[in-house]
């Protein structure tokens, strides 16, 4: 999990800083597989405006609907205890996740729980029960969980947030977006036991000596993050990122000590389209509008 925001302070006060201050602000290679079937079309998810950058996504459990926070570093699917006693479950076991700052993060679990979103269902098949509500400053509007790349695994789709939409894409639809998006080389993380799931790109930071694995992080509200050994490179706040074979990216940045080469904020995830095939391990990028 990557919420953070420029200068806060470590570990789990991150999230609570990051909403409090939003709150007061505002080539595609050979054809990819592992697609669901090309006879179905995609569907489109619109995310929704939460507080300041961060967005939401609706989903239905048992026909109830859920406002879900949408997290590509969240690292797992997660639902309030208020919420797990729809499905129903009785949470059992424990998965153990670390943040980037190092902080240690655990849960219980319920398996095989489907969630709706925009129609289709998507079997979960653990779904970690988390009280977010403990991180967030009061009065904000409820949320009933976490939303993020691990609900999609096996899925391909396509994240484009200046547009506020993700597209849940089929074997055709993939197919015929990734012709003209540049491919670009992927790590898919699973966590200690395998129930988790994120995404790290590989780019050149500019002035660097070899390339590093940046973590895809739409909740990072701050700037990208570098880990100490990246910043002997970075001769200014701003810094530019190769991604492919020439997609270049500058946003601002900042230097902490995290598990990581180093996390991609909002600001800079906003600049691309990225689609994911989560099935395959592979994916692509282009420059959004």
């Amino acid at each position: 999990m990557g919420w953070r925001v420029s200068g806060s302070p470590p570990a789990r006060s991150r999230l609570t800083v990051a909403l409090a201050l939003a709150a007061f602000a505002c080539d595609g290679g050979p054809p990819p597989g592992g697609a669901e079937a090309s006879s179905e079309a995609p569907d489109t998810l619109v995310l929704e405006p939460y507080v300041g950058r961060l967005v939401t996504l609706t989903g239905r459990l048992h026909g109830d609907s859920l406002r879900l926070l949408f997290d590509t570093g969240g690292g797992e699917t997660l639902l309030a205890p208020h919420v797990a006693l729809r499905v129903p479950c009785t949470p059992a076991g424990r998965s153990v996740g670390v943040r980037m700052s190092g902080e240690r993060v655990e849960w219980p679990l319920c398996h095989d729980v489907t969630l709706e979103f925009g129609g289709r269902e998507i079997v979960d098949a653990t779904t970690g029960i988390w009280d977010i509500a403990a991180l967030l400053p009061p009065g904000l509007p409820r949320l009933d969980g976490v939303v993020s790349l691990e609900t999609f695994r096996g899925r391909a789709l396509t994240l484009n947030l200046s547009a506020s939409r993700i597209v849940l894409e089929t074997g055709g639809s993939l197919e015929e977006r990734v012709r003209t998006m540049m491919a670009v080389p992927i790590r898919i993380a699973t966590g200690n036991d395998g129930t988790q799931l994120t995404v790290l790109v590989e780019g050149r930071l500019r002035g660097a000596g070899s390339d590093a694995w940046f973590l895809l992080d739409s909740g990072n509200l701050a700037e990208t993050v570098l880990a100490p050994h990246l910043t002997p490179a970075v001769r200014d706040s701003i810094v530019t990122i190769t991604l492919g074979d020439r997609l270049d990216v500058s946003a601002p940045s900042l230097t902490e000590d995290i598990i990581y080469d180093g996390a991609l904020s909002e600001a800079f995830l906003r600049q691309l389209i990225v689609t994911l095939d989560l099935s395959t391990g592979r994916a692509w990028v282009a420059p959004a509008p």
